[in-house]
C-alpha cells in the first residue's frame, strides 16, 4: 500500500511539472513565445551575418530618436547574466516579441523588440538607457 501510495505521488508529482520550454516566466505570467522564435532569436545571436540581415535599418529609438546605423552597428550577442548581476524578460503583444534585459542595481536597462516583417522576424526596435550615459 505505501508503494502504490508513493508511486502514485511520484506520478502526480511529475505530471504536474511544466514541461513547455516555448514559455519565459515574468513574475507571475507566462509569456507565450512562439515557436519559430527561438530558432531566429538563436541564429540572430550567433551569426553576423543573419542578424545585420534581420535588423530594420535605420533602426530607430523613440525616446531621443536616436537613429542606429547598419555601417556603426555592433554585433549583438547571446544573453549573459554576468553571475546573475542582469535579468531577462520576454513579453508578447500582438506577435512582436519585447525583450527587457535589466541590470538588477537598476544602472542598465535594454528593450529590444523583434516583429515579423513578412515571413521573418527581425529586430524592429532597440533601446538602451543608462544612468552613465550611452
Amino acid at each position: 500500500m505505501k508503494n502504490t501510495l508513493l508511486a502514485l505521488l511520484i506520478l502526480f508529482i511529475s505530471c504536474k511539472q511544466d514541461t513547455n520550454t516555448d514559455a519565459d516566466y515574468t513574475s507571475d505570467n507566462v509569456v507565450e513565445i512562439p515557436e519559430e522564435f527561438v530558432p531566429f532569436y538563436d541564429r540572430f545571436h550567433t551569426d553576423s551575418l543573419f542578424q545585420i540581415n534581420h535588423i530594420v535599418f535605420p533602426l530607430k529609438e523613440s525616446s531621443d530618436s536616436t537613429m542606429w546605423l547598419k555601417e556603426n552597428w555592433s554585433m549583438h550577442h547571446p544573453f549573459n547574466d554576468m553571475q546573475g548581476e542582469f535579468v531577462r524578460s520576454f513579453d508578447n503583444i500582438n506577435g512582436i516579441m519585447i525583450e527587457k534585459i535589466n541590470q538588477k542595481n537598476g544602472f542598465v536597462e535594454i528593450e529590444r523588440r523583434f516583429g515579423k516583417v513578412g515571413d521573418d522576424y527581425n529586430l524592429i526596435y532597440y533601446k538602451i538607457t543608462s544612468q552613465f550615459g550611452q
